[in-house]
């Protein structure tokens, strides 16, 4: 009997556990959330590849070209924002999907949105940058003259 509930216990942790999979398999490329316009989040992409920007030291600037896409169900006014700028990178009018190439230059991970003309995003990407060395800390040196 005891078996019994513990095998139980462990199938329903392993449904779970993969079913938590297939729900956040996605997560780094988009996230989506319900807009203005009723779409669903399921109905809103956002994506850019690639989606990670490595420097060679800990707080250079990386440089990288990338390709951003996007989709909605609905035709509209898009526009597709870097966080840093308050001005979109580009805009779209009465169409459901868009892809422009964009050249990439932070030295911190960034997010980008896309927004219809005037609203909140619908959906939010990260850009990761990492970095091949951390910087090294200085050493202080503890020793005095006098």
């Amino acid at each position: 009997m005891r078996e019994g509930r513990h095998h139980k216990r462990r199938l329903s942790m392993l449904l779970r556990s993969a079913c938590m999979a297939c729900v956040f398999s996605g997560a780094g490329l988009s996230f989506a959330q319900s807009g203005g316009q009723g779409a669903a989040s399921e109905d809103v992409r956002l994506s850019i590849k690639p989606s990670r920007c490595v420097a060679l030291h800990e707080g250079q600037i990386c440089y990288q070209n990338i390709t951003i896409t996007w989709r909605t169900a609905f035709p509209g006014n898009y526009c597709v924002y870097w966080e840093v700028a308050p001005q979109p990178l580009q805009c779209w009018e009465n169409t459901r999907s868009g892809r422009f190439e964009f050249d990439f230059q932070s030295a911190a991970s960034v997010q980008f949105s896309l927004r219809p003309l005037g609203q909140s995003a619908l959906a939010i990407t990260p850009m990761r940058v990492a970095w091949v060395h951390r910087a090294r800390q200085r050493k202080r040196l503890n020793w005095r003259l006098f």
